[in-house]
């Protein structure tokens, strides 16, 4: 419809344009003072539609790309929702992990589970950078954390659970342990 809408643009242009062109050399051309001014009164008629179609085929294509950017922006916006979903589910599962393997009762352990919980999340943000991040299913990506980490008793194709809100990845604050129901 839009190049249908362009070439009916395009073709009123080169009509007022001729038109115009033909108006102006017969307004030049006459002796008739109230004739001249007529056809002057026809030339200014024909070119402001000129100056419209013109304005308004700018117009269109302006709109044009401002759709296509809305397009690019909300394509974006998904796969930045895509991406902090994905993080935020590997997170939960990672912090589950490692509350399996620490126990919160000694201090020395829950020291060293938050601060692989620190690394964690910093590995997952790393990867999270490349582009090809969402290519690859969640549960390969927790094995090959899991294999990173050397974190053990772990079935990495049991699916993530679904993923909650994204917190934000403050390392600043002791991970909870998650219920083992």
């Amino acid at each position: 419809m839009a190049e249908r809408h362009q070439g009916l643009l395009q073709r009123v242009q080169q009509l007022s344009l001729k038109l115009a062109e033909d108006l102006a050399e017969t307004a030049l051309k006459c002796e008739d003072e109230d004739r001249k001014a007529r056809l002057s009164g026809a030339f200014h008629k024909i070119t402001r539609g000129l100056r419209q179609s013109v304005a308004l085929e700018a117009k269109l294509v302006l709109d044009e790309e401002r759709a296509q950017r809305e397009v690019e922006a909300a394509a974006r916006q998904t796969l930045k929702d895509e991406v902090a979903a994905r993080k935020t589910q590997l997170k939960v599962r990672a912090e589950r992990v490692v509350w399996d393997e620490y126990d919160q009762g000694y201090e020395d352990e829950l020291t060293e589970g938050v601060e692989l919980m620190c690394r964690i999340e910093d590995w997952i943000e790393a990867a999270a950078e490349a582009e090809d991040f969402l290519a690859e299913p969640a549960p390969v990506q927790l094995a090959r954390l899991i294999a990173h980490f050397r974190l053990v008793g772990v079935r990495p194709s049991e699916p993530p659970p679904p993923a909650p809100q994204a917190s934000g990845g403050n390392c600043d604050s002791v991970p909870r342990r998650p219920d083992s129901s």
